[in-house]
This record gives structure tokens, sequence and C-alpha cells, in this order.
């Protein structure tokens, strides 16, 4: 019920406290998609200028919106002011790229269209970039069900060239594990 000014107020408590009362210096804010703009507009400028207050400079948060389309994305960090999102449109570039040999001028264009994240104070060299994750799985299924039968060194390389891309591309590269 976050439509609820109430609601509102007691989430802001709450990631205040945290960051007060334990030092959090950041958050990944599961399911932002599910919940309403205004709740947004509200709730990551306040938390951030709080954490700012308290000496967290660095303080940064990013939300997970899964879907691979930028104009859908973008608008948690441009409209509803929040630093970031996970990059779910970099994941599926870098998927179609090293696992499913898309065209390299597929990849091309996906970097193109990057300003849709940028505004007065966000861009997308701020967005979390992975290549898989607890929810979908890791590169490392992605290629052995895009190639099957290809064999280890086929895999190992499409792997290796997803992470490459990752690691030396825009964004901070996030690694799930276990």
């Amino acid at each position: 019920f976050t439509e609820h000014p109430r609601v509102v107020r007691g989430m802001i408590e709450i990631y205040k406290t945290w960051i007060e009362d334990f030092g959090v210096d950041g958050f990944r804010i599961d399911t932002m998609k599910h919940v309403d703009d205004a709740f947004w507009q509200r709730f990551g400028p306040e938390v951030l200028e709080f954490a700012r207050r308290e000496g967290k400079r660095e303080f940064f948060m990013f939300g997970e919106v899964f879907d691979t389309t930028k104009s859908f994305t973008s608008h948690f960090t441009t409209t509803d002011r929040m630093q970031a999102v996970l990059d779910f449109p970099f994941q599926d570039a870098a998927r179609g790229f090293a696992s499913k040999s898309a065209a390299t001028d597929q990849l091309k264009t996906f970097f193109e269209d990057d300003d849709w994240y940028t505004d007065a104070d966000s861009n997308v060299y701020q967005l979390p970039t992975f290549l898989g994750n607890h929810d979908m799985g890791r590169i490392g299924h992605f290629v052995v069900a895009d190639n099957p039968g290809a064999g280890d060194t086929e895999w190992v390389a499409r792997d290796r060239l997803a992470h490459e891309l990752m690691y030396f591309s825009r964004g901070n590269p996030v690694v799930y594990y276990g």
C-alpha cells in the first residue's frame, strides 16, 4: 500500500534507521517496478540525502527492474529519481552477443542508446551490469543452453567473452555467486 502517506513515511524511516543504526552503505531494492512512481520519487531523494548527512558520500541504491527495454528501466532513474537500476538490458545484449552470436551491429546499437539514462543526476555509467543472477540463472548456464554440444572450449570462450564485455564496458560490474 505504498500509495498511502503513512506507508511512505514508515518505509523511509526504516531505511534511515538501518543507515543510522547499522552504518549501511547502500541498498539493493527488489521488485521496484511493482511500486508506484510517487513512492520512489519521494523515497530515493530523501533516503539519499539522509545518508549523505550521515557522512556517507558514496552511498548507493539500485533497484531491480526485471525488464530488458531501456525506455522502461530508465524511467526509474530519470522520472522516479532513483540512483540506478540493475542493467537487465545489458544482460540481454551481452548474452545475445557472447552466447547467441548476435551481430556486432546489435551491440553497437545497444550502446548508442545509452542516453536513455542521462539526466541531471544519473547516467548509464552508474548502472550495475551483470550476466546472470539468482532469478534467471548464470551466464554459464545460458552459454551451454544456447550452444548445445559445442563443448568446453567454446563454452569457456563464450563465457569469457561475456565477462570481458561486462568488465571492460560501462557500468558497475556485479558478479552473482552461490
